[in-house]
């Protein structure tokens, strides 16, 4: 019998965005019985899976995670962390890892640290979409062994299943690899007993922290309750608090549906949900809905590929203004013209982009006829091929046209305003997902490897 509520503090949207010593100490007082937090996503590309890196910085991490272990320690409550790293890769995860034995040392802390893997063998992999159980999501079609040959890391985004299984062996921190947001934070209400609908749906809307509340640069935090009719959520930062829009709102969050979101195992449905004002600072959601549904995994895949080299303009000039689509297609041709000269190389071998800044660098599309001319651009200049130094030379041989080509022939050259000097940036390696496709699994488990660091084993060896 479900003995609820069950309090859960999440922190911060992710781990290392700064989290606030004195709200998790209110979370602490007000009976929190857990503290769980996302450590990354897919938002900043691929290059973060591919390296095996995270965005943070390693201080800003060891910052919020110090706070966290030794609240959680403090307490007597675990410290759950999804998607270790940025990207969740057994890369990031062992970097956080580091990080986390690192504070226990400093704060003579002794936790029982579970880590949780979900980087997959390519082999395993093949064996499985030969099998039929891998399946594409769109745009991307049908699985092929040479998309799996091709990435430098494969990860299978996890449930709450395997933090489920830490918990009940008794894990103080868990540091999981690549996970969804809301099961690393509807984790603990599940293993307790809590109805599937209000766990999953408390874990959706707290994902990024105090961004479900009213004033969403007013602290870090959130507390949710999760009870047997539905769950509450409020603000941790006494200035700030949540309402019916706000936290409603936050379905739409990075899903294109604001009533269903897929999850492994299941499909969480909001519908029906009731968002009503407990207070002037708390929100409490009822009837959210949970189905069952066969288990996948998302499979997230990336790579390195060809480099590039970039150059940067600035253009006041106002014929130049007065004319850019023109002014870039024209660009494009001759830089593309210079390149193929001054190479031998044909069109296939490297690439170049001009993009618009302050015009049309963001959506690539034509404005409209008749959009007033800017009062600036810059203009950035892409070159991409196989190599760091083809892509350099390519950017040289340009060098010239790029930051004297005039809008019309019969006027002096112009020169416009470059960034840096020397004018070519080498950007390095360019990373791509390579796969976007979900597997189905019988067991929530079997793609997952738990490892164990018993930092009280150690002390008392």
């Amino acid at each position: 019998m479900f003995e609820g509520p069950i309090k859960i503090i999440v922190p911060v949207g992710s781990l290392g965005a700064g989290v606030v010593e004195a709200e998790v100490r209110r979370g602490v007082a007000l009976g929190a019985h857990a503290i769980a937090t996302d450590a990354g996503s897919t938002d900043s590309g691929a290059a973060y899976l591919a390296l095996g890196m995270s965005k943070n910085n390693r201080g800003s991490v060891k910052r919020d995670l110090t706070i966290l272990m030794k609240a959680g320690a403090e307490a007597g409550i675990p410290v759950i962390v999804g998607t270790s790293g940025q990207a969740g890769g057994d890369k990031n995860v062992d970097w956080t890892r580091d990080i986390a034995v690192e504070i226990a040392r400093e704060l003579g802390l002794s936790p029982r640290i579970a880590l949780l893997y979900s980087e997959q063998d390519k082999d395993v992999l093949k064996a499985r979409n030969a099998a039929g159980k891998i399946t594409p999501l769109a745009p991307l079609g049908p699985l092929d062994d040479a998309a799996i040959d091709a990435c430098d890391h494969i990860v299978a985004a996890m449930g709450p299943e395997p933090y489920m299984a830490a918990l009940r062996a008794g894990a103080d921190l868990i540091l999981g690899g690549r996970t969804t947001d809301t099961a690393v934070i509807a984790c603990f209400a599940l293993l307790h007993g809590a109805p599937a609908g209000a766990a999953w749906h408390a874990g959706k809307v707290s994902e990024c922290g105090s961004q479900c509340a009213v004033y969403r640069d007013r602290g870090s935090g959130v507390l949710l309750s999760i009870g047997q009719d539905g769950f509450e959520v409020e603000p941790l930062a006494p200035d700030n608090r949540c309402d019916p829009h706000s936290v409603s709102a936050h379905m739409l969050y990075e899903n294109s549906d604001p009533f269903r979101l897929t999850e492994p195992g299941g499909v969480l449905d909001v519908t029906d949900a009731v968002y009503a004002e407990v207070d002037d600072r708390a929100v409490k959601v009822t009837g959210s809905v949970w189905e069952p549904q066969p288990y996948t995994m998302k499979l997230e895949g990336a790579a390195g590929g060809r480099y590039q080299t970039l150059m940067l303009v600035g253009i006041q000039d106002p014929d130049v203004l007065g004319r850019v689509d023109e002014f870039h297609d024209k660009m494009l041709a001759a830089l593309y013209d210079r390149a193929r000269k001054s190479t031998g190389l044909d069109d296939a071998a490297f690439h170049i982009s001009l993009r618009m800044y302050g015009w049309n660098a963001v959506s690539g599309d034509r404005p409209p006829p008749g959009t007033p001319a800017p009062r600036e651009i810059g203009v950035l200049f892409v070159a991409t091929a196989d190599t760091q130094e083809l892509a350099t030379q390519i950017a040289k041989a340009c060098n010239a046209y790029f930051f004297h080509y005039p809008i019309s022939m019969d006027k002096e050259l112009p020169s416009y305003g470059f960034a840096f000097t020397p004018a070519d940036v080498e950007r390095g390696q360019v990373y791509e997902f390579k796969l976007n496709h979900v597997v189905q699994v019988d067991d929530p488990l079997e793609l997952v490897r738990t490892a164990w660091i018993d930092l009280r084993k150690e002390e008392a060896a």
